[in-house]
């Protein structure tokens, strides 16, 4: 069966999941969720949506939303900050287990990050 946005936050807020709508929409823009069918007026998902969304809360609560891959070995990322060193733009990648990755980054990508 379908649900709209609304009862998928109204049925995770039963189950004492904390969920926004527009933490709904940053998902759906970064392709973790499926795009809304449109009936009419009204957008829905099919109802498998609500165990996927459950998933997402989990891993974020895990802080664990992303990894990053380096020589085929995957690590959870916990957060990631950007600060100016010496006039460069760096990223700084928390991962997991306490260690850092410290990168360059152009000043042109940092539009395209956007900050939850």
């Amino acid at each position: 069966s379908m649900v709209s946005q609304l009862e998928v936050l109204e049925r995770l807020e039963d189950e004492g999941y904390e969920v926004s709508k527009r933490t709904l929409g940053y998902w759906r823009g970064k392709g973790l969720l499926p795009p809304l069918e449109r009936d009419g007026q009204q957008y829905y998902w099919d109802e498998d949506v609500i165990e996927r969304v459950k998933d997402l809360c989990s891993k974020r609560e895990e802080s664990i939303l992303c990894e990053i891959e380096l020589e085929g070995i995957k690590f959870p990322v916990e957060r990631v900050e950007i600060k100016r060193f010496r006039g460069d733009l760096k990223a700084i990648i928390y991962l997991e287990d306490g260690r850092f990755i410290l990168k360059r980054v152009r000043e042109e990508f940092i539009n395209a990050i956007s900050i939850s």
